[in-house]
């Protein structure tokens, strides 16, 4: 006697498995053609067109946009991971809000689960994160430098560059060096810039190998230039209300940025 027992045949998984370069192919491929990026793709690309104005490239609209293709993906991802980091942020201190206990906590006393005792609740005022401040490099004595590591092609790199890359980012932002209230950047006189970096930058650090330093001064001042138009962006972004008057922001702006801002 035979029996004929009916099974399903099951279907076999297929996987495909991409090697690095098409993964990387995939995924731009998604970020040029996500109707949600369009702001984004507009916005590094009027960046990069900034950047190269004035230049032999920036006169060459098919080199401004090889540039902008090939490192909008980074930029895009560094702009992602700071926004995560932002919201992971802001995520901590709701909760730490939502969890905070009154001051008077009643007395379980035997209770108390396990014997715990009652919790003690800081109500101390934390202080807050104000940005990059640097304060070993701006205090540093004279004759004393960091030492700044440059790739082949005199970019900062290492923890020496990350470093550097900090450090002019608040050069952009003080105000005594470089006042938001120069409209643009070509504003400023160049004798200035050669004056900061002189005088505030080039004595603190050693670029080495010497040899890959002829560079660092013009990729710097490009940098200084990004940092400071960032720097206008955020505070506009963050305390100016077009439904004020200029009086009323200068204001707010005096209040919660006293020592990152000249108002005069």
């Amino acid at each position: 006697m035979s029996v004929k027992v009916n099974r399903k045949k099951r279907k076999r998984e297929i996987t495909h498995r991409l090697d690095k370069c098409l993964l990387e192919q995939a995924h731009r491929y998604v970020l040029f053609n996500t109707e949600e990026l369009n702001e984004d793709r507009k916005a590094h690309y009027d960046m990069v067109k900034r950047r190269l104005k004035g230049t032999r490239l920036g006169r060459q609209p098919n080199e401004v946009q090889k540039l902008h293709c090939r490192e909008f993906p980074s930029w895009f991802r560094n702009k992602a991971c700071t926004m995560a980091k932002r919201a992971n942020t802001k995520r901590k201190r709701t909760f730490r809000t939502a969890t905070t206990l009154p001051n008077e906590e009643p007395d379980r006393g035997n209770d108390s689960p396990l014997g715990a005792t009652s919790a003690v609740v800081d109500t101390t005022q934390r202080n807050v994160r104000k940005g990059t401040q640097m304060h070993f490099l701006w205090g540093m004595k004279a004759g004393n430098k960091l030492d700044v590591e440059l790739d082949g092609e005199g970019r900062p790199i290492n923890d020496g560059g990350s470093d550097y890359t900090r450090f002019l980012g608040t050069v952009a932002r003080r105000p005594y060096l470089f006042p938001i209230s120069y409209l643009r950047w070509d504003n400023i006189l160049d004798e200035h810039i050669d004056s900061v970096w002189t005088q505030e930058i080039e004595p603190r650090f050693h670029f080495f190998p010497a040899e890959h330093s002829f560079n660092i001064k013009k990729l710097s001042i490009k940098q200084l230039n990004d940092k400071w138009r960032q720097w206008k962006h955020d505070l506009k972004d963050k305390h100016f209300d077009f439904s004020k008057s200029d009086e009323a922001n200068v204001k707010v702006i005096e209040a919660k940025e006293p020592d990152r801002v000249d108002v005069d």
